[in-house]
């Protein structure tokens, strides 16, 4: 059966709301992000986590402040270079928050290619703005698919390799380290992605995982999104910290 849909942000309009994933497995605390100086404090201090939510929570708090500034007619809105003004300073500061997070930068990237292209077509601010809000709802969204995606290969691929060396394809035993679900990305999951289609192909034996560095997200996110989907599950405990 299909896991729970599960994910790190859920949105109402312009209203972003993320789970406090310092407080899991124990506690789901949603807590509503209402600022840019609060995307960044969520990302800063690991309320959230994973490169692709980070980025969309970043994208999501940049496109609700314009779209703030669209129904209030922000002053930044009489001309491009005023909303460039406005715009740039909120992308260098989302950066800031976790500048190792590939997905963040990059999509810090193209929404300035965004505005840079857009200013250099001669467009007003008010169509800037809106094509800046569109990019960043993309950018918030558009991983879902690949993750799927990527899980059938990886999850076929495996079954299919066990069955080439004489095994079952099924009851199929799987490590997987860190935080890589649905908390961690847009939805579904990267490796843990993996783990939850073979669970719903009733091809998985039991999940393992293991905790990481320095909130041991590994091991409480993943026990959380695990056994939200039923899912047969054991932890490996890390016992030193070697070369640490």
């Amino acid at each position: 059966a299909p896991m729970k849909a599960l994910t790190s942000i859920r949105t109402d309009g312009d209203k972003i709301e993320i789970v406090d994933q310092l407080l899991l497995p124990h506690t789901t605390q949603y807590i509503e992000v209402k600022t840019i100086e609060d995307a960044h404090s969520a990302i800063k201090t690991m309320r959230i986590r994973g490169a692709p939510a980070i980025a969309s929570l970043a994208a999501l708090a940049f496109a609700a402040d314009l779209s703030s500034g669209l129904q209030t007619s922000a002053d930044y809105l009489m001309s491009p270079e005023a909303l460039k003004a406005h715009v740039e300073p909120i992308l260098a500061y989302l950066y800031t928050a976790r500048p190792t997070a590939v997905n963040l930068g990059t999509a810090i990237r193209e929404l300035t290619a965004v505005l840079e292209s857009r200013i250099k077509a001669g467009k007003d601010a008010k169509t800037i703005c809106e094509a800046l809000i569109a990019t960043a709802h993309r950018v918030a969204d558009e991983d879902v698919g690949r993750n799927k995606q990527m899980a059938q290969l990886g999850g076929d691929w495996l079954a299919e390799r066990r069955q080439k060396n004489g095994a079952s394809g099924e009851g199929l035993n799987v490590l997987t380290v860190c935080n890589t679900g649905s908390l961690a990305t847009s939805g579904y999951g990267t490796a843990l992605g993996l783990i939850t289609y073979l669970h719903e192909t009733g091809k998985l034996g039991t999940a393992f995982f293991t905790q990481t560095a320095p909130y041991h997200q590994g091991s409480r996110c993943d026990a959380w999104m695990l056994a939200h989907g039923s899912t047969r599950l054991t932890v490996y405990c890390q016992t030193d910290r070697a070369g640490a």
